[in-house]
């Protein structure tokens, strides 16, 4: 049992969404969710947002979903990039966190990524079409993904690791 166990932790995926930059992950959250199951086990699946201030629907949608709704109480500026940075070095500094997936598309995120990238995990970048940043494609030309698509392409597949 604890070999399977284990053999279940070195599949697992951490998933960060910025929902200010990418705000149109409400609408395509079914086809991200298929998208990262294909890669294996999604057990961390948060989802950024000045959440008091924006559509409750939208909150609700998620949650039934199991993405976990992380309110950044403040509005100043870069909090929630600042906030999310933080909890994800955390929680993928821990070797069982084998690839993350990243839903945002500013540059602020490049040093995140490259962090990340030192840590011999795998960085997938979701982004809105023309919003993902030159140095994010830079970092990792060949995981990068447009939301808009994934909804078009449900049956779009990842590449293994």
């Amino acid at each position: 049992m604890t070999r399977k166990r284990n053999k279940q932790r070195a599949q697992e995926i951490a998933v960060f969404a910025d929902c200010q930059n990418v705000s149109n992950l409400f609408k395509y959250r079914q086809a991200v969710l298929r998208f990262v199951e294909q890669l294996g086990q999604a057990p961390f699946l948060w989802a950024y947002d000045y959440w008091r201030g924006t559509n409750s629907r939208h909150e609700r949608q998620l949650l039934a979903d199991r993405w976990q709704c992380i309110d950044v109480a403040t509005q100043k500026p870069n909090a929630l990039d600042d906030q999310l940075i933080e909890d994800c070095r955390r929680l993928c500094g821990h070797p069982f966190i084998k690839v993350v997936v990243l839903i945002a598309g500013d540059k602020d995120y490049a040093s995140l990524v490259q962090w990340l990238l030192s840590q011999n995990k795998r960085v997938i970048i979701i982004g809105r079409r023309d919003n993902v940043h030159r140095r994010l494609r830079a970092l990792v030309p060949t995981d990068i993904y447009i939301i808009e698509e994934l909804g078009s392409h449900p049956n779009q597949t990842v590449k293994a690791a």
